[in-house]
């Protein structure tokens, strides 16, 4: 339990952080759109992501069914991410212009930071709540 607090700490601040950011300077998700134009971008975005979902999938490999399959899923989500984006660079391009519209990115975002708020919270204060106990 220990390590799913720890990934939820490392999900919750990386989820909360990039939702805000892109919530207060919408510039910024202009850049992201267009970074996915450069296919070498992409594909070294993949394989780091490759990397960082296999940590992830290998640390937290359980499905259990309470609020820790969030970080499951997460870490499936990652590296399939990247697994799309080293052997398919282009698709992130064709991908994601439905998603340039700003009835579809907010919305997307506000779901990101709640997530990221409630694995912060559960992050955080999972641990002070099970040792009250």
């Amino acid at each position: 339990m220990a390590v799913s607090f720890f990934l939820a700490k490392i999900w919750g601040v990386y989820l909360t952080s990039i939702a805000l950011s892109l919530l207060l300077r919408p510039k910024n998700i202009d850049l992201l759109f267009d970074s996915v134009k450069n296919k070498a971008f992409v594909y070294i975005s993949g394989a780091v992501l490759v990397g960082l979902g296999t940590f992830f999938v290998l640390i937290h490999p359980g499905w259990p069914g309470d609020w820790r399959v969030i970080i499951t899923i997460l870490g499936w989500m990652t590296f399939l991410k990247g697994a799309i984006r080293i052997f398919f660079p282009e698709f992130p391009q064709k991908f994601i212009k439905p998603f340039r519209k700003p009835v579809v990115v907010y919305p997307l975002l506000l779901i990101t930071l709640a997530v990221g708020i409630y694995l912060f919270y559960i992050g955080f204060m999972g641990p002070v709540m099970e040792a009250a106990l």
